[in-house]
Formats: C-alpha cells, sequence, structure tokens
C-alpha cells in the first residue's frame, strides 16, 4: 500500500467537506433563473466554483483505491469494501426515498402495483434513467467503476505511455460526446452522462494516474502557485466551457483539474474540530430531503435580480446547510450498527 502523508491526507479530507458544501449550495432552491446581479453571482458559483466538487469526488475515489493496486487480493478487498461503504446505504436511501415520494404522492400507487418500473428504478438497474433517490446516481457510477477498475489498473500498470495513451483514449471519448451530445436522445444522454458518466470515468482514471506516477509531497508548486492554477483554471473553465469542439473541451477539462488541483493544494493540511470532514457524505445525502421541502418554500419570494435575491440565496443557503447539519448530529445519535446503513460506517 502506498501511504500517504498527514498534510496529503488531512487537505484532501478538507477538500472533500467543501465539495460537499459546493454540491448544497449548488442544489439550493432559490431564483435560480433571475437575472442581473443575482444572475452574475449564481453564475459564478454555479459555473467556476460548484463544478469541481463531482469531479474531486471521482477523482478522490481513484486516487485512494490506487493506494492499493498493487496488493495481492486488491480488487476483492476493494469490492469488500465498497459493499459496506457504498452499496449498504445506497440502498437504504434509495428505499427510504422510494417510500417516502409513494407517501407524498411522487409515484402514482397504481404504477408502483401495476409496474415493475419503479422497482428497477428504485435500486437504479435503469443505467438510462437516474436512482428514485436521484442525487445517488454518484454512488452507483462508482459501484460501476469499482467492477471495471481491473481494466483501469490493468492500463494504469502498463507505464507512463500506456497510461496516457489510456487517459487519451478517455478524453477522446468524452470529447465524442460533448461535440455530438445534442444529437442523441435523451436516454443516450443519460446513460453517459450519468448511468455510465464518460466523464466520471475520465476523472476516477486521472485519481489513479496521479496516485501512481506523480508523488504529491514533491510538487512544491502547487501550493506555491496554488492561487494562479486555480485562477487559470476558473478562466479555461469559463471560457470555453459554453463551446462544444474537441479542442474546447480539452481546455474545459483540463481548467477543471487545474481548479481541482489548486483548491486542494491550498486546504490546511491538519482536520480541525470546526471543519467536521466526517460529515461529507451525510452532508451529501441529508441536503436532498431539506432541498426537497425548501422548494415549496421559493414561491414566497420575489424574483428580484439584485442584491436583495442575492441576500435570500445566502440564507436559504445558510438554512440548508444548517438543517442538514443538524439532521446528521440527530441521526448520529442513534445507536452505532445504524451508522452502517445510514452511512456506510463512516
Amino acid at each position: 500500500m502506498k501511504k500517504l502523508s498527514s498534510d496529503i491526507s488531512g487537505s484532501m479530507a478538507n477538500m472533500s467537506f467543501l465539495c460537499a458544501i459546493l454540491i448544497v449550495l449548488y442544489h439550493v432552491p432559490f431564483c435560480q433563473h433571475a437575472g442581473g446581479a443575482y444572475g452574475e453571482f449564481t453564475w459564478l458559483l454555479r459555473s467556476i466554483a460548484c463544478p469541481i466538487a463531482v469531479p474531486w469526488f471521482f477523482f478522490a475515489s481513484g486516487f485512494f483505491l490506487a493506494g492499493h493496486m498493487h496488493e495481492d487480493g486488491w480488487w476483492r478487498n476493494a469490492c469488500r469494501k465498497r459493499l459496506k461503504t457504498i452499496l449498504v446505504p445506497y440502498l437504504f436511501w434509495n428505499v427510504i426515498w422510494f417510500v417516502y415520494k409513494i407517501l407524498l404522492g411522487g409515484i402514482p400507487f397504481r404504477e408502483v402495483t401495476t409496474s415493475i418500473a419503479p422497482y428497477l428504478n428504485a435500486v437504479g438497474l435503469n443505467v438510462f434513467d437516474f436512482p428514485v433517490f436521484g442525487a445517488f446516481w454518484f454512488l452507483r457510477m462508482l459501484l460501476l467503476l469499482i467492477l471495471v477498475s481491473p481494466a483501469l489498473v490493468f492500463l494504469m500498470r502498463g507505464g507512463r505511455l500506456i497510461c496516457f495513451l489510456a487517459i487519451s483514449a478517455l478524453f477522446s471519448a468524452y470529447a465524442l460526446f460533448s461535440v455530438y451530445t445534442s444529437e442523441l436522445s435523451i436516454e443516450w444522454q443519460r446513460l453517459f452522462s450519468f448511468g455510465c458518466s464518460l466523464r466520471g470515468i475520465f476523472y476516477f482514471t486521472i485519481g489513479l494516474g496521479t496516485r501512481e506516477y506523480l508523488n504529491l509531497d514533491k510538487v512544491k508548486f502547487l501550493r506555491k502557485y496554488a492561487v494562479m492554477i486555480v485562477f487559470a483554471g476558473a478562466i479555461m473553465g469559463v471560457r470555453f466551457s459554453a463551446e462544444h469542439s474537441a479542442l474546447a473541451v480539452l481546455f474545459s477539462l483540463c481548467g477543471t483539474l487545474f481548479m481541482v488541483f489548486g483548491v486542494v493544494a491550498m486546504m490546511p493540511k491538519s482536520v480541525s474540530k470546526f471543519w467536521p470532514t466526517e460529515y461529507a457524505f451525510p452532508l451529501y445525502v441529508t441536503h436532498v430531503f431539506v432541498v426537497a421541502h425548501l422548494h415549496h418554500l421559493v414561491k414566497f419570494f420575489s424574483m428580484e435580480a439584485g442584491l436583495s435575491s442575492i441576500i435570500g440565496f445566502s440564507l436559504f443557503a445558510i438554512v440548508t446547510l444548517l438543517c442538514s447539519l443538524l439532521s446528521i448530529w440527530l441521526l448520529r445519535k442513534l445507536p452505532a450498527n445504524w451508522s452502517l446503513l445510514l452511512w456506510g460506517g463512516r
């Protein structure tokens, strides 16, 4: 096993909690289509800051897996570990949300009793659609990545050239999808975006290659020039995000990677008790329930485009975070064996 220094592991833990917060901010349901100053504010947040969150989690998953890929029985051990940390909470929360939607009328009872489709969607077996707990498309993708990881690890072990060629091939596949996505049906768009995410495979493989061939402890310029790297990544991401050429996709992906490496380099090396990194995954879960209820409150606020909407968004964001964190704190009061169902033992 390739051991991580305490500095790197601390920075990555802090980064994961930050990215969980960014996902919450992305989903805050407040005046999402207003223009003016508020539109600029949310555009900066949703187009520059928040988009690094999901790539980071794919990258981190590949990065941590690569630390074990030279061990005997690494794949069996990885499957066993993900069975507990991913599959158990994935099934549990999908079932909870499935029942929750039936009770609220979101899934017609007649459909439940006459069709198998709701049950297939509930556990995410239909990769052309979201699981019933939509946010868990990401966990379903991680499970799929573990299943195909032997092929990816085989390529990563082949040396730097093979690693580069494999990443280039994945980029080409993602670029083709991005360029021609408008010509695909909605089902195929969902497949390659969420069911079998080409972007997710790309960042996961980058994580594998980074752990295998790059010693982050020795890459001193990351911390020294972190702000410049983040700034360059933001410019690249924003400049080319709206274009659909292969070159634009390349710059957009590189911009996201720049921001990921730059932001994680800026993270504190030690974990603070005021920054509960162990809440990263629980926050990802609980905010979905909070956001679902806050949606009903948005209609009572005016859709102004100025400073008042920025303040309103900020208040909704704070309420979402506080309610989510309070929910986690209460749920963690349950007996210890509940943590396996709720958070995969985290």
